[in-house]
């Protein structure tokens, strides 16, 4: 049995639970943090194709 699971919430849906949902579960923190980093980096790159002039934040991703 995984000991982690991502779970997705977005800011579009505050506090609506039905609107969560599960990226994937995984046996260790490692592959579990980098599926949470690879969702937030697409999103961001995406963001940042569709809107060239944006600002872009560089992300940390060192949680430790």
């Amino acid at each position: 049995m995984p000991d982690y699971t991502v779970r997705v919430d977005d800011n579009f849906h505050y506090m609506d639970s039905s609107e969560r949902y599960t990226a994937g579960e995984y046996d260790t923190w490692d592959e579990a943090l980098a599926k949470a980093q690879s969702i937030v980096d697409d999103y961001l790159l995406r963001d940042l194709r569709e809107n060239p002039d944006i600002i872009a934040v560089t992300p940390v991703h060192d949680v430790r």
